[in-house]
Parts: structure tokens; sequence; C-alpha cells
């Protein structure tokens, strides 16, 4: 803490060395002591820096209030060092839910009537019953909230989702995920190359062992990609997205999947680190992503399904980029009017693309 000797010019201590009075490294040491303290202690250290160099100077260096300080002192003065925590912002008159319990008993007998309805189905025939009664009628968002009430304290049953823990044998409730707002390609024609690049992942296996192929192509050029990997996560897909965006000779305008937990997380949000927009396929709807089954296809019939003598992944991923290399440079393609992936890149590249 701060410790000052008699009035005057006499030096201040600030922990172990001391300092002159009006020393600009008295505030460049106070700011440093004020970053690794409590919040009580930094209040009390405040004030003692007042006493000695001045309100205007600490007003001016840390932007605290003349009023803030001078309350303060009020409170320290008043309850000591304990006048100075924190104390709680919450309001002290909290508002509760005024609703009439008539309404309240009418909302629940009528969920267990008609078990799993609705807040809309249950506010056109509650605003009569208000009515009959003479009483004022509640929002549908107010039918909402009360429905959401009796639910946790077990006054109506609704369904619930169960699991196992594995631990104790115990069932467990599962409590349903936020669904995603995921957004969806529209059928359009693609021109430009990197406009779309669809992602897919294949399952196989080689000499008894399961493994995972990811692969992706690009909807205009019809350029591909592909790897193989012993497991398969978002961040293993993540890993071979970095490295298609690093081979691709044009950028990545946008990416078309399905909605495999393979392409979430990680990948997504490395997606949208690049400001890439990410289409997601409609659900069981893999003709949405035709392009990219039809290289998975092809790819099997072609090179995985005529695998032999491989050992292990390094070996597999070697014998597919040459394959892949062949696919782009060699293979001629109907879609592209018989000519290769990489001699419609060379042509349509540049009025498209930016490096």
């Amino acid at each position: 803490m701060l410790n000052s000797g008699r009035k005057g010019d006499s030096p201040m201590q600030i922990g172990s060395r001391w300092y002159g009075k009006g020393s600009k490294k008295v505030l460049k040491i106070a700011e440093e002591v004020l970053q690794e303290t409590e919040e009580e202690a930094k209040k009390l250290f405040i004030l003692d820096l007042v006493k000695e160099i001045g309100i205007a100077k600490v007003v001016k260096k840390f932007g605290i209030g003349h009023s803030t300080i001078y309350l303060w002192k009020k409170q320290y003065k008043e309850e000591g060092s304990r006048g100075l925590r924190n104390k709680s912002r919450a309001p002290i008159h909290v508002r509760k839910q005024e609703t009439d319990k008539r309404i309240i008993e009418y909302i629940r007998q009528y969920r267990t009537d008609h078990p799993g309805v609705c807040k809309k189905t249950i506010e056109p025939e509650l605003k009569q019953y208000c009515q009959e009664i003479g009483i004022k009628n509640v929002s549908e968002s107010t039918i909402g909230r009360i429905i959401k009430k009796l639910k946790k304290e077990g006054k109506i049953d609704y369904r619930k989702h169960l699991r196992v823990e594995v631990r104790t044998g115990k069932l467990i409730e599962v409590k349903q995920r936020k669904k995603k707002n995921k957004q969806r390609l529209k059928k359009k024609e693609i021109k430009q190359i990197g406009e779309v690049m669809q992602f897919d992942a294949i399952h196989c296996k080689f000499s008894g062992r399961k493994m995972y192929a990811l692969t992706a192509i690009d909807r205009a050029s019809r350029i591909a990609y592909a790897k193989v990997f012993s497991k398969l996560n978002s961040q293993i897909s993540t890993e071979f997205l970095k490295e298609v965006i690093k081979e691709s000779p044009y950028k990545i305008k946008a990416i078309q999947t399905d909605n495999g937990l393979e392409f979430e997380k990680k990948f997504d949000e490395y997606i949208r680190c690049k400001n890439i927009i990410h289409y997601y396929n409609y659900p069981h709807s893999p003709k949405s992503n035709a392009y990219i089954e039809r290289f998975n296809r092809t790819a099997q019939e072609q090179f995985f399904n005529h695998l032999e003598d491989v050992d292990n992944i390094k070996q597999i991923n070697e014998k597919l980029k040459d394959y892949i290399l062949w696919y782009n440079t060699k293979k001629v393609h109907k879609g592209l009017n018989y000519i290769t992936p990489m001699d419609f890149l060379n042509k349509n590249m540049l009025p498209y693309c930016s490096s």
C-alpha cells in the first residue's frame, strides 16, 4: 500500500520503493498496483493517494468522478473499510407476477385435458372465459410463461426426453437444444469459380480398418480435393478445409455441406472467421449436394474400390493425391463440354476470381 511521512516535500512509499511528492512515477506505479488489488483495497488506495497528491490529479489519471471519491470518503468514515465493499445492485422492489389465480387454474386444467396444446390454441378460449367471468384477459406471451412455470413446478405433464446415465444407471432428463437457424442454398445456376464449394465425408474400410475420406468440389470448375483420415470430427474437417483454401488458386465465397456434426462447431466457426458463407442442405436431401455426391461415387468406383497393398493412411493419401491430380488435369467432364477441370479453370478464372 501507500505510506506517507511528514507533510511537505517528504517522499512517499509505494510497495518497497520511495518517490518524491508530485512525481509522475507515483501515478504510474499506482496504476500498476490498482490492477493487482481487490475492489475494497483499490478504494482505500485511491483515498490514500488523494491525501498525498490531491483529488484533481487522481480524477484526471483514473477517470473517477469527484462525487464518487467523496462518497467513498463518507462510507469509509461511517463504516470503515466495510463500507467500501461493493453492494448488491439488485432492485429493492422486484416486480411480482399478478396474474389472476383463476386464469392460472384454467390454463392448468386446459393443458391437462388437452396435453401438448400451445399458447395460441389456449388464447381464444381463455379470452372467452375471461369475458364470461368478468376479469381482465392476459396476452399470448403471458400464457406461454404460465405454461413454462407450471411445467417447472410439475403441475402439468409434458413430454420428457430421457437418457440413461452410464455411471449411475439413473434416468435423467435431456434438455432440448435450441434449433440453429441454418442458411439454405436455393436452386440457382452457379457460373463463377469459387462461388460455391461443396464438402462431404465418405465412410470406408481399408484392410478391415474403418476410415473417413473428406471430399470437396467446386461447382463451377469441378476442381476436386480429397484426403483420408483415421477419425472424423469438426477439428479434422477444419484442418482439411485449411488445406483446400491453401491449395485453391481462387477465392472461396461459399461452402455447402450436409448437416453432419463434422461440419459444425470448429468448422463453422472457422468459416465465419474467414467471412465465407456456410450453406446447409435440407434434411434428408442429398440431391441438393449433387456435385459432391457424384464425385464421391466416381472416386469410390475408380479409386477406393480398387485399392490394394496399402498398409497405412500415408500410403492411401499418396495414391489418392495421384488420382486427384489425374481427375483435375486429365479426365474430361461431360458437364464442362468435354474438357478437364484445369482447362476450364485456366480459361475462366481471371474474369471471376480474385487472388
